[in-house]
C-alpha cells in the first residue's frame, strides 16, 4: 500500500531575488498596523524559514539583512482568530 500524506508548508522563506537561494540570519519583525508597535521578533534559520503566529488585526512585516535592501510588508488578519504569517519573500542586492 501506498500512503501520500499530505505535506502543509507552515513557514515562510526568504530568499535572494537574484538566484533564489534561501537567506539565513534574515531578521524578520511583526508590527501591530494600528499601534505601530512591534509584536514579534525572528531570525530566519540557515535555510531561509521563519513563521509568526497572529491574532485579529492589521499588520505589517519588515525584513532586513546587511547587504540587502529593507522590505515590508502588509498582513491583513481582520475576521480572522489564530493565523500563521509566513509568506515567501524575495530580497533586492543592494
Amino acid at each position: 500500500r501506498l500512503v501520500v500524506s499530505g505535506h502543509i508548508k507552515s513557514w515562510g522563506i526568504i530568499y535572494d531575488e537574484s538566484d533564489r537561494k534561501p537567506l539565513g540570519r534574515v531578521v524578520a519583525r511583526l508590527f501591530n498596523a494600528k499601534f505601530n508597535k512591534l509584536a514579534a521578533t525572528q531570525i530566519t534559520d540557515r535555510k531561509g524559514r521563519y513563521q509568526f503566529l497572529a491574532g485579529d488585526g492589521d499588520y505589517y512585516v519588515t525584513y532586513e539583512k546587511l547587504g540587502y535592501h529593507p522590505y515590508r510588508q502588509e498582513v491583513d488578519l481582520k475576521g480572522s482568530e489564530a493565523e500563521v504569517v509566513d509568506k515567501d519573500v524575495g530580497l533586492k542586492k543592494q
